[in-house]
């Protein structure tokens, strides 16, 4: 299997997100991709399940339905309410799954109301079980977090807000 980078990574599903088909065959070396989305596809009259994966809005959904039980400290990105211009986004690097804690039993990173030095770790983006360190650039309080924990997210979304001091 060819080693990837993660920007190769990034590339290959930012490619994939841009193609307007419903099956995708991709192959590279040893590395085979087989990706299939949509509705299911009908043939002679029998109804075939096309394998789908869910969208990022249908899995962030479904994360925000999972943490009602949980205190409201996060925030769904379709409800989320405006951002002061003084801001400053953590943003996912990648395409993948963000986690606020390093570890399922560890307490998160940081919560709402934390202050945070430039270049502290916030978060967790994972793909294909590579973990990317979330840091902030600046120093100041955490605002807002907009995003679930486990939730998957897109490139360039904004996961947590830093109030800058």
């Amino acid at each position: 299997m060819p080693d990837l980078t993660f920007a190769e990574v990034g590339q290959i599903l930012r490619l994939i997100q841009a193609i307007d088909a419903s099956d995708v065959d991709l192959e590279w070396g040893d590395l085979r991709l087989r990706i299939r989305h949509g509705e299911p596809t009908v043939s002679n009259g029998d109804t075939t399940a096309a394998e789908t994966k869910p969208t990022v809005a249908q899995a962030n959904s479904e994360a925000k339905e999972a943490a009602v039980s949980e205190p409201q400290q996060t925030v769904s990105v379709d409800e989320a309410p405006a951002v002061p211009d003084h801001w400053i986004a953590v943003a996912a690097p990648m395409v993948g799954t963000f986690y606020r804690s390093p570890k399922p039993e560890e307490p998160p990173y940081v919560e709402a109301g934390d202050v945070v030095a430039a270049g502290d770790t916030v978060g967790l983006v994972e793909v294909m079980k590579l973990f990317t360190e979330l840091k902030t650039e600046v120093a100041g309080k955490v605002a807002r977090i907009d995003a679930a924990d486990s939730a998957l997210v897109e490139f360039g979304q904004p996961l947590i807000w830093i109030e800058p001091a």
